[in-house]
C-alpha cells in the first residue's frame, strides 16, 4: 500500500500555462506522482547538502537568487541562507513577482546577463589567485 501520493505540480514552477504545458510534455521531465517517502528522502538529501558542503560554501563567493512567487522555497529561507553565509563576497537577488522557473520566463532577461557577469568576474578573480600561486 502506498500512502501519500503527490502529483508533480508544474503550476508551482510558473504562472504561464504555455511554459507549464511545455514542462509537462517534455519527455525528460517526470510527470507522475511521488510517494511521501520519496519526497521525504529527497528533502533529507537537500537538508544534508549544507552540512556536507558548509565549510566550502560559507566562505566562497555566492549569489542567492529568489523570487517572491516561488512556491517551492520561501523568501525567509533565502534570506536565512544568505545571512548564514560568512563570505564577504555574497549577493542576494530578490525579484518581486518572480516564480521558480524564472529562467524560462521572458520577464527577467537581466538575470541571465547579471549571472554571466557575476560568474565572469569570479572566474577572473580565481584565475588571478591561481596565477599568483603558480608564479611562486
Amino acid at each position: 500500500m502506498k500512502i501519500g501520493i503527490h502529483p508533480v505540480r508544474y503550476d508551482f514552477f510558473t504562472k504561464y500555462k504555455n511554459i507549464e504545458e511545455s514542462l509537462k510534455s517534455d519527455p525528460l521531465n517526470f510527470t507522475g506522482s511521488v510517494t511521501a517517502n520519496t519526497v521525504s528522502q529527497v528533502q533529507g538529501l537537500i537538508d544534508d547538502i549544507p552540512q556536507r558542503l558548509w565549510n566550502k560554501i560559507k566562505t566562497s563567493p555566492i549569489v542567492v537568487i529568489h523570487g517572491e512567487c516561488d512556491k517551492y522555497g520561501n523568501g525567509y529561507n533565502a534570506y536565512q541562507f544568505y545571512n548564514e553565509i560568512k563570505s564577504e563576497d555574497k549577493e542576494l537577488w530578490y525579484y518581486q513577482k518572480m516564480n521558480f522557473a524564472f529562467m524560462l520566463e521572458d520577464e527577467y532577461p537581466d538575470i541571465e546577463s547579471r549571472l554571466v557577469s557575476w560568474l565572469h568576474k569570479h572566474v577572473e578573480v580565481y584565475k588571478e589567485k591561481h596565477k599568483e600561486s603558480d608564479d611562486d
